[in-house]
């Protein structure tokens, strides 16, 4: 597995926070297309085309069931089954958690514009003992507190939506994050404004490098 991670230089100075959190705000409402009542997830339009389906268990005649590869990525596929190029963006993702810097008992942060915190939970599985989404818009916002109601009793307990700016929140409890999971965006200026100030408000001093 490759990990990876974002040096943050020490000479980068955030000079003010309003164009990010603006930033953020439009991305979250034209990124998501779909609403969470369909149950989906990615901003992005399913290709119409079809698509080899991954879902085959089946072993030889007389040999029982094959082992599911995929077993670990199924519950965050956004349909019944996963196609291959769903395989591909869950398992690079998958990857990048499971050797993320911080994230083997550590408490995290999600920043994304998806209905359903999969990162989040993808972390959970991977080890993490608290999540933290922070979600600037309302009616998203309660739609993924939603999703976790509707899912399973460990996800409701250690995963908590925060409503607010990235660029203005504090974890509550006094807690301090180990890594930030974000979600990856074409804006770079926002990108370093929202992970300064989120480093210096909410991440341990020693974490400040461990973004996913």
């Amino acid at each position: 597995l490759k990990c990876f991670s974002v040096a943050v230089p020490s000479f980068w100075v955030a000079p003010g926070f309003s164009s990010a959190a603006m930033s953020l705000v439009r991305a979250d409402h034209r990124g998501s297309r779909v609403s969470s009542a369909a149950g989906t997830r990615r901003g992005s339009t399913r290709r119409s085309s079809a698509v080899t389906a991954v879902s085959s268990t089946a072993g030889p005649r007389g040999m029982g069931p094959k082992k599911d590869p995929y077993k670990h990525l199924r519950e965050f596929a956004t349909g019944a089954i996963l196609d291959e190029a769903e395989v591909v963006t869950l398992q690079t993702l998958w990857e990048r958690i499971a050797c993320g810097p911080g994230v083997a008992g550590g408490v995290g942060i999600e920043i994304s514009t998806t209905w359903d915190p999969y990162r989040s939970k993808m972390a959970i599985r991977n080890g993490a003992k608290m999540m933290f989404v922070v979600v600037p818009v309302p009616r998203r916002a309660q739609a993924v507190r939603d999703v976790l109601v509707a899912g399973s009793a460990e996800y409701q307990r250690i995963i908590e939506v925060i409503e607010g700016y990235p660029s203005r929140i504090v974890l509550p409890r006094g807690l301090k994050a180990d890594f930030l999971i974000m979600e990856p965006t074409t804006d770079r200026e926002c990108f370093r404004m929202l992970l300064v100030d989120l480093r210096d408000r909410n991440m341990k001093r020693e974490a400040a490098n461990n973004v996913i």
